[in-house]
């Protein structure tokens, strides 16, 4: 049996990051049922975020649990059809939606709306996650952005 995918959002590991003693972690319940990924624009804006050596290493750690995916150049024909079609959707979000769409693997967010109503990506918002549910659970909450 696989361990089923998700990629992990920037803000939910930023909550992690700053309030790390709160229990339990949504990322941490995430890490237990899921191979997690972000993205490396997740990754950039993370450390963007940070201000002090201490929050750097936060970061680092955080992220050297997961795998980061990037960005592929034979695939710049398909993220630009993605990247025309919610121009109302930030630069940064439509990137990673492309990342999750040509990944096949659901986003999990706090902020689905800020994705808009990008075409094939799948969005479960955070809060419908607690420790007691299984990762197929969870999984069953992914929508499409559009529908």
């Amino acid at each position: 049996m696989t361990t089923p995918k998700i990629i992990v959002h920037s803000n939910i590991i930023l909550n992690y990051v700053l309030h790390r003693l709160q229990q339990p972690s949504l990322f941490r319940i995430l890490m237990t049922k899921f191979f997690c990924y972000t993205t490396v624009l997740d990754a950039i804006e993370l450390f963007s975020l940070a201000h002090t050596a201490k929050e750097r290493r936060c970061i680092e750690d955080a992220l050297g649990a997961i795998k980061i995916l990037g960005l592929n150049a034979r695939l710049a024909k398909k993220h630009g059809a993605w990247f025309a079609q919610a121009q109302s959707v930030s630069v940064f979000n439509r990137l990673i939606a492309g990342i999750c769409i040509e990944s096949k693997i659901p986003l999990i967010t706090d902020q689905p709306q800020a994705f808009g109503c990008i075409k094939k990506l799948r969005v479960i918002h955070s809060s419908v996650v607690d420790d007691t549910m299984t990762a197929t659970k969870i999984l069953s909450h992914a929508r499409f952005a559009s529908k």
